[in-house]
């Protein structure tokens, strides 16, 4: 997904507009198949750090094409996750 979020954003500096929504297809797609960690599995912190990153860049690639309902889907995801892990916290 961060590989793909990369390529979104030089599409996106390019002018490259079809390629971008291609991408961001992609990421989406990606995104909806990631391995979320369940509310409880508190044990292992790194799991919710990954997932607040990963939900913040797919926010912001949603925010980018002006899907807003995926934006507030992973907006909500980033909030969830960052909120077991403190230096996720401060960058939302």
């Amino acid at each position: 997904i961060f590989l793909q979020t990369g390529s979104f954003d030089i599409a996106t500096r390019y002018g490259w507009q079809e390629t971008a929504k291609t991408r961001a297809a992609k990421i989406i797609e990606l995104a909806q198949s990631y391995p979320w960690p369940l509310e409880g599995e508190s044990e292992n912190m790194s799991k919710y750090g990954q997932a607040a990153r990963v939900a913040r860049h797919v926010r912001d690639v949603a925010r980018k094409i002006g899907d807003q309902t995926h934006e507030q889907e992973f907006a909500s995801k980033a909030e969830l996750y960052a909120a077991h892990v403190p230096d996720q916290k401060a960058k939302l």
